[in-house]
Order: structure tokens, then C-alpha cells, then sequence
């Protein structure tokens, strides 16, 4: 199964109560392209400090920066999941996936 199939079967409950998210959740929207660019950002700054300020060889930069930029992302819907009149929004997340792939792309390859 697809990542993105994957995904949207799993959009349903993902607010942790069972019921479908609000339907304000849109895939093109606002909200989705600063979730894209923070994790873009991220990522490019974060492979930044690692490789030039801390000496971190590059595969190491790259796994440990994407890594951290996937954690916050996750971090930050199961924060809005557990707020009251929030959910966990699964198409946010895949912007954050989006960015951070994007970036990894851009600021990792020689």
C-alpha cells in the first residue's frame, strides 16, 4: 500500500476520537504550505548547524536533521490531537513529510 493511500485510510479517526477531522482540513490550503516550508526550513538549517558548526559528517547530518524535523512534526499534531477542539490532522503531516523530503533533497546532495 502507498504511502499516500496509507494515509488516507487512516484520515478518518485520526483525531483520536473517531470522527472524521473538520472539514476546514483541506489539502490545498494556507496552513498546508507553512507546514511544507517550516519543515523545508528546518531541514536546511538544521543540516546547516550539524555539518558547519558541529562537524557531523554529512550522512549523519542528513538522517539525524530529518529525523527531528519528522519527530517536531509528529510532535506537534499529537499536540493538536490532544487539545480540546483540536485533532491530529494526517494532511498536515504530509506536508511536513513533504518539506522535509524537499529539503533534504535540496540542502543534502552534493
Amino acid at each position: 500500500m502507498s504511502l499516500a493511500a496509507s494515509l488516507a485510510a487512516a484520515q478518518p479517526a485520526a483525531n483520536g476520537n473517531g470522527s472524521a477531522p473538520p472539514a476546514r482540513d483541506r489539502w490545498l490550503a494556507r496552513d498546508k504550505a507553512a507546514h511544507a516550508a517550516l519543515s523545508f526550513a528546518l531541514v536546511g538549517l538544521g543540516y546547516h548547524l550539524a555539518t558547519r558548526e558541529s562537524g557531523w559528517g554529512r550522512s549523519g547530518a542528513r538522517n539525524a536533521t530529518v529525523a527531528v524535523t519528522i519527530a517536531l512534526g509528529v510532535a506537534k499534531e499529537t499536540r493538536d490531537g490532544a487539545a480540546r477542539g483540536g485533532g491530529f490532522s494526517t494532511k498536515d503531516l504530509a506536508a511536513d513529510l513533504l518539506g522535509t523530503a524537499c529539503g533534504a533533497l535540496l540542502f543534502t546532495r552534493r
